[in-house]
Protein backbone atom coordinates (compact mmCIF):
# COMPACT_ATOMS: atom_id res chain seq x y z
CA UNK A 1 0.00 0.00 0.00
CA UNK A 2 1.48 3.35 -1.39
CA UNK A 3 0.50 6.83 -0.63
CA UNK A 4 0.04 8.60 -3.49
CA UNK A 5 -0.73 12.41 -2.85
CA UNK A 6 -4.61 12.88 -1.83
CA UNK A 7 -4.74 8.51 -3.43
CA UNK A 8 -3.69 5.48 -2.24
CA UNK A 9 -1.74 2.83 -4.47
CA UNK A 10 -2.30 -1.09 -4.12
CA UNK A 11 0.92 -3.00 -5.45
CA UNK A 12 0.94 -6.31 -6.45
CA UNK A 13 3.61 -8.42 -7.88
CA UNK A 14 3.82 -12.05 -9.06
CA UNK A 15 6.01 -14.49 -10.70
CA UNK A 16 4.49 -16.56 -12.84
CA UNK A 17 5.92 -19.53 -14.58
CA UNK A 18 4.38 -18.79 -18.31
CA UNK A 19 5.40 -16.65 -21.39
CA UNK A 20 4.23 -13.41 -21.68
CA UNK A 21 2.05 -13.55 -24.70
CA UNK A 22 -0.19 -15.73 -22.31
CA UNK A 23 -0.27 -13.55 -19.96
CA UNK A 24 -1.14 -10.88 -22.34
CA UNK A 25 -4.13 -12.56 -23.74
CA UNK A 26 -5.31 -13.35 -20.32
CA UNK A 27 -5.05 -9.68 -19.65
CA UNK A 28 -6.39 -8.44 -22.84
CA UNK A 29 -8.86 -10.92 -24.62
CA UNK A 30 -12.53 -11.42 -23.50
CA UNK A 31 -12.46 -14.88 -22.57
CA UNK A 32 -8.88 -14.64 -21.14
CA UNK A 33 -10.25 -12.07 -18.85
CA UNK A 34 -13.78 -13.42 -18.25
CA UNK A 35 -11.77 -16.50 -16.59
CA UNK A 36 -10.71 -14.03 -13.62
CA UNK A 37 -11.55 -10.50 -14.18
CA UNK A 38 -14.23 -9.01 -11.68
CA UNK A 39 -16.78 -7.89 -14.21
CA UNK A 40 -16.98 -8.94 -18.01
CA UNK A 41 -15.96 -6.01 -19.98
CA UNK A 42 -15.72 -4.98 -23.40
CA UNK A 43 -12.59 -3.17 -24.35
CA UNK A 44 -11.36 -1.33 -27.12
CA UNK A 45 -7.99 -2.26 -27.24
CA UNK A 46 -5.77 1.35 -28.38
CA UNK A 47 -5.34 4.34 -26.61
CA UNK A 48 -8.31 6.29 -26.16
CA UNK A 49 -10.49 3.24 -26.59
CA UNK A 50 -13.50 2.90 -24.45
CA UNK A 51 -14.30 0.18 -21.74
CA UNK A 52 -17.86 -1.04 -20.73
CA UNK A 53 -17.75 -2.64 -17.39
CA UNK A 54 -20.87 -5.21 -17.69
CA UNK A 55 -21.30 -5.07 -14.02
CA UNK A 56 -23.91 -7.56 -12.74
CA UNK A 57 -23.49 -8.22 -8.66
CA UNK A 58 -26.59 -9.92 -8.25
CA UNK A 59 -27.85 -7.20 -5.60
CA UNK A 60 -28.76 -3.66 -5.57
CA UNK A 61 -26.62 -1.72 -5.69
CA UNK A 62 -25.30 2.39 -5.62
CA UNK A 63 -24.49 3.53 -8.71
CA UNK A 64 -21.32 5.20 -7.32
CA UNK A 65 -20.02 2.39 -5.92
CA UNK A 66 -19.99 0.25 -9.22
CA UNK A 67 -18.57 2.42 -12.19
CA UNK A 68 -19.55 1.13 -15.93
CA UNK A 69 -17.24 2.80 -18.20
CA UNK A 70 -13.50 3.51 -18.45
CA UNK A 71 -10.78 4.19 -21.20
CA UNK A 72 -7.61 2.60 -22.28
CA UNK A 73 -4.54 5.30 -21.01
CA UNK A 74 -1.76 3.16 -22.02
CA UNK A 75 -0.90 0.31 -24.25
CA UNK A 76 2.59 -1.42 -25.14
CA UNK A 77 1.49 -4.74 -26.22
CA UNK A 78 3.07 -7.24 -24.29
CA UNK A 79 4.51 -4.70 -21.59
CA UNK A 80 2.10 -2.51 -20.06
CA UNK A 81 -1.38 -1.49 -20.05
CA UNK A 82 -3.47 0.86 -18.13
CA UNK A 83 -6.88 2.43 -18.08
CA UNK A 84 -9.32 3.68 -16.02
CA UNK A 85 -12.25 1.66 -14.62
CA UNK A 86 -14.93 4.78 -13.05
CA UNK A 87 -11.91 7.27 -10.77
CA UNK A 88 -9.90 4.17 -10.70
CA UNK A 89 -6.72 3.60 -12.56
CA UNK A 90 -5.68 0.06 -12.81
CA UNK A 91 -2.20 -0.71 -14.56
CA UNK A 92 -0.36 -4.04 -15.71
CA UNK A 93 3.31 -4.22 -16.34
CA UNK A 94 4.74 -7.42 -17.67
CA UNK A 95 8.57 -8.16 -17.95
CA UNK A 96 10.19 -11.27 -19.01
CA UNK A 97 11.81 -13.36 -16.18
CA UNK A 98 13.71 -16.89 -17.32
CA UNK A 99 10.75 -18.85 -19.62
CA UNK A 100 8.15 -16.94 -17.64
CA UNK A 101 7.07 -13.26 -16.85
CA UNK A 102 6.74 -10.72 -13.74
CA UNK A 103 4.02 -8.97 -13.67
CA UNK A 104 3.61 -5.77 -11.77
CA UNK A 105 -0.33 -4.80 -11.08
CA UNK A 106 -1.07 -1.34 -9.02
CA UNK A 107 -4.87 -0.02 -8.54
CA UNK A 108 -4.95 3.68 -7.42
CA UNK A 109 -7.62 4.59 -5.29
CA UNK A 110 -8.88 7.83 -4.60
CA UNK A 111 -9.31 6.92 -0.82
CA UNK A 112 -8.63 4.82 2.08
CA UNK A 113 -11.21 3.61 2.98
CA UNK A 114 -11.56 1.83 -0.28
CA UNK A 115 -8.07 -0.73 0.34
CA UNK A 116 -9.49 -3.54 2.17
CA UNK A 117 -11.75 -5.11 0.48
CA UNK A 118 -10.03 -3.83 -2.96
CA UNK A 119 -7.25 -5.52 -2.28
CA UNK A 120 -9.21 -9.01 -0.47
CA UNK A 121 -11.33 -8.93 -3.97
CA UNK A 122 -8.04 -8.27 -6.51
CA UNK A 123 -5.75 -11.05 -4.36
CA UNK A 124 -8.96 -13.97 -5.17
CA UNK A 125 -8.59 -12.39 -8.78
CA UNK A 126 -4.87 -12.76 -9.83
CA UNK A 127 -5.10 -16.05 -7.74
CA UNK A 128 -7.80 -17.07 -10.65
CA UNK A 129 -5.64 -15.32 -13.26
CA UNK A 130 -2.90 -17.48 -11.91
CA UNK A 131 -4.68 -20.16 -12.00
CA UNK A 132 -5.95 -19.42 -15.31
CA UNK A 133 -2.68 -18.99 -17.39
CA UNK A 134 -1.43 -22.69 -15.83
CA UNK A 135 -4.66 -24.24 -16.91
CA UNK A 136 -5.42 -25.18 -13.07
CA UNK A 137 -8.10 -25.44 -11.28
CA UNK A 138 -8.34 -21.58 -9.00
CA UNK A 139 -7.06 -22.32 -5.58
CA UNK A 140 -7.16 -19.35 -3.54
CA UNK A 141 -7.99 -19.19 0.63
CA UNK A 142 -11.27 -16.88 -0.46
CA UNK A 143 -11.89 -13.21 0.03
CA UNK A 144 -13.00 -13.65 3.90
CA UNK A 145 -9.38 -14.68 3.97
CA UNK A 146 -7.72 -12.38 2.70
CA UNK A 147 -10.54 -9.39 4.52
CA UNK A 148 -9.53 -10.55 7.72
CA UNK A 149 -5.61 -10.61 6.96
CA UNK A 150 -5.98 -7.17 5.54
CA UNK A 151 -7.85 -5.76 8.31
CA UNK A 152 -5.37 -6.87 10.99
CA UNK A 153 -2.41 -5.29 8.70
CA UNK A 154 -4.18 -2.28 7.60
CA UNK A 155 -7.07 -1.60 10.52
CA UNK A 156 -10.24 -0.69 9.51
CA UNK A 157 -10.45 2.99 11.23
CA UNK A 158 -13.14 5.07 9.85
CA UNK A 159 -11.19 7.75 7.23
CA UNK A 160 -11.92 11.67 6.89
CA UNK A 161 -11.65 13.30 3.66
CA UNK A 162 -11.39 17.28 3.46
CA UNK A 163 -11.78 19.69 0.70
CA UNK A 164 -12.82 23.54 1.30
CA UNK A 165 -16.48 22.73 0.80
CA UNK A 166 -17.12 19.20 2.91
CA UNK A 167 -15.73 16.99 4.86
CA UNK A 168 -17.17 13.18 4.17
CA UNK A 169 -16.45 10.49 6.51
CA UNK A 170 -15.96 7.03 5.62
CA UNK A 171 -16.39 3.33 6.94
CA UNK A 172 -16.27 -0.33 6.17
CA UNK A 173 -17.44 -2.95 8.56
CA UNK A 174 -17.74 -7.17 7.69
CA UNK A 175 -20.94 -8.01 9.45
CA UNK A 176 -21.88 -11.32 11.18
CA UNK A 177 -25.26 -12.05 9.36
CA UNK A 178 -26.71 -11.79 5.98
CA UNK A 179 -28.02 -8.16 4.41
CA UNK A 180 -31.38 -9.30 5.32
CA UNK A 181 -30.52 -9.43 9.30
CA UNK A 182 -29.00 -6.33 9.09
CA UNK A 183 -30.70 -3.99 7.12
CA UNK A 184 -33.96 -3.68 9.32
CA UNK A 185 -31.32 -2.15 12.08
CA UNK A 186 -29.90 0.20 9.88
CA UNK A 187 -33.00 2.94 11.00
CA UNK A 188 -33.03 2.36 14.71
CA UNK A 189 -28.78 2.55 14.11
CA UNK A 190 -28.77 5.85 12.75
CA UNK A 191 -28.23 8.86 15.42
CA UNK A 192 -31.52 11.29 14.64
CA UNK A 193 -30.83 14.95 13.67
CA UNK A 194 -27.26 14.62 12.38
CA UNK A 195 -26.22 17.26 9.57
CA UNK A 196 -25.73 16.63 5.90
CA UNK A 197 -26.38 13.03 4.37
CA UNK A 198 -25.90 10.23 6.03
CA UNK A 199 -26.01 6.81 3.32
CA UNK A 200 -25.54 3.15 3.98
CA UNK A 201 -24.61 0.14 1.32
CA UNK A 202 -24.78 -3.37 1.84
CA UNK A 203 -22.93 -5.49 -0.16
CA UNK A 204 -23.59 -9.51 -0.03
CA UNK A 205 -20.27 -11.92 0.78
CA UNK A 206 -21.62 -15.38 1.46
CA UNK A 207 -23.58 -15.97 4.64
CA UNK A 208 -22.38 -11.97 6.43
CA UNK A 209 -22.43 -8.39 4.62
CA UNK A 210 -20.09 -5.97 4.23
CA UNK A 211 -21.71 -2.31 5.34
CA UNK A 212 -20.26 1.11 4.02
CA UNK A 213 -21.42 3.96 5.42
CA UNK A 214 -20.50 7.14 4.10
CA UNK A 215 -21.71 10.77 6.34
CA UNK A 216 -21.26 14.07 3.80
CA UNK A 217 -21.12 17.05 6.11
CA UNK A 218 -20.20 20.88 5.66
CA UNK A 219 -17.19 21.84 6.36
CA UNK A 220 -16.11 23.33 9.72
CA UNK A 221 -18.03 20.10 11.58
CA UNK A 222 -15.69 18.10 14.71
CA UNK A 223 -14.95 15.34 12.15
CA UNK A 224 -12.96 13.75 14.63
CA UNK A 225 -15.22 13.92 17.33
CA UNK A 226 -18.19 12.57 14.39
CA UNK A 227 -15.57 9.39 13.29
CA UNK A 228 -15.59 8.54 17.23
CA UNK A 229 -19.32 8.95 17.25
CA UNK A 230 -19.55 6.55 13.85
CA UNK A 231 -16.95 4.04 15.35
CA UNK A 232 -18.92 3.53 18.67
CA UNK A 233 -22.18 3.27 16.46
CA UNK A 234 -20.92 0.76 14.36
CA UNK A 235 -20.02 -1.27 17.05
CA UNK A 236 -23.01 -1.33 18.56
CA UNK A 237 -24.78 -2.35 14.96
CA UNK A 238 -21.95 -5.61 14.71
CA UNK A 239 -22.77 -6.43 18.83
CA UNK A 240 -26.85 -5.92 17.81
CA UNK A 241 -26.26 -8.61 14.64
CA UNK A 242 -24.05 -10.92 16.54
CA UNK A 243 -26.68 -11.39 18.72
CA UNK A 244 -29.95 -11.59 16.95
CA UNK A 245 -28.09 -13.76 14.21
CA UNK A 246 -26.78 -16.35 17.33
CA UNK A 247 -30.26 -16.27 18.26
CA UNK A 248 -31.82 -16.81 15.02
CA UNK A 249 -29.27 -20.25 14.78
Amino acid sequence: LIRDGDAYVLRFERELPHPIDRVWQALTEPAGLAAWFPSAVEMELRVGGTIVYLNDPGFEVDPELLATSGEVVELDPKRRLAFTWGNDLLRFELAPRGAGCRMVFTHRLPHRALVNRTVSGWSVCLDSLAAAVADTPADSPGWRHYYDHYVTLFGDEGWIDHDARQTVLRFERLMPAPMDRVKPLLAETTPQGLPGEVKWQLIPIGGTCLVLLTHTVASGWDAEAARRMWEGVLAGLNDSVAQGHSLAQ
